[in-house]
């Protein structure tokens, strides 16, 4: 699956691809995001915003936003930081550091307990969640493979069969609101926040219903690795805690 739909976000791939800049790899995904993927009103972004008041000086290349139902506040959805094609390995710890530091800023002061992250290497990306309900317990999980933080090879290209990841990712985003999520925990007091986040109390493991043999493989990789994994039956990502399949 390609993301590139049209004729102009094409030539924005090979803009940014060609040029040595790091603003023409940011056009390109904020095309992406804002005329592909969060379309709607209540959506929008800012580029260059800081991700906390508190710290005015340190801001995040980019910011997908929305109006929060209800209240109307505005809330961040996903936080994107980018370097531009061509970067060395280097650029992946440097990148994916900047993400997890944004995020962490922005819950600490928003009191938000997730928020989603996309990190990108020219039009190569990976996408995040990044949850925190203590300041002691945060994390930061790529929302698909299995490959841990710093990991070049992971990195999925825009223009490539395996961005169908990317594609599920930002539909992911847009079921799972930060908001909702908070929504559910407040009103479920004695429940984690981040299992309330689209878990169906009747998940208490994944079905074996209609599985094929290597559904039932990634079953029990995911008994074994502890990482997020896609179901194909259950349309919805999952883990294995050590105690509790989480479904999101």
């Amino acid at each position: 699956m390609t993301l590139l739909i049209n004729d102009y976000i094409r030539v924005l791939y090979d803009e940014a691809n060609s040029d040595k800049y790091e603003h023409s790899s940011i056009s390109f995904w904020n095309y992406l995001l804002t005329k592909v993927y969060f379309t709607e009103d209540w959506f929008f972004t800012d580029r260059e915003k800081p991700a906390s008041p508190d710290d005015p000086l340190r801001r995040v290349d980019e910011q997908v936003r929305y109006f929060e139902r209800g209240s109307m506040k505005t809330r961040v959805l996903c936080i994107h930081e980018g370097k531009k094609a061509g970067e060395g390995d280097s650029a992946v710890a440097n990148v994916e550091g900047q993400a997890f530091e944004a995020c962490a800023t922005y819950c600490a002061s928003s009191g938000m307990t997730h928020v989603y992250a996309l990190t990108t290497i020219g039009t190569y990306a990976r996408t995040w969640k990044y949850s925190s309900e203590e300041q002691e317990d945060r994390q930061f999980v790529a929302l698909f493979g299995s490959a841990g933080l710093t990991n070049r090879a992971a990195y999925v290209d825009a223009n490539s069969a395996l961005a169908i990841q990317l594609d599920q990712s930002f539909r992911h985003m847009k079921q799972f609101l930060p908001s909702g999520a908070a929504d559910q925990a407040l009103q479920q007091p004695g429940q984690s926040r981040l299992h309330a986040t689209g878990s169906d109390p009747s998940q208490i493991v994944p079905s074996s219903a209609g599985t094929t043999s290597d559904q039932q493989k990634e079953f029990t990789a995911a008994q074994q690795d502890g990482e997020w994994h896609w179901s194909k039956v259950h349309q919805k990502y999952y883990r294995f805690d050590k105690v509790n399949w989480i479904f999101q």
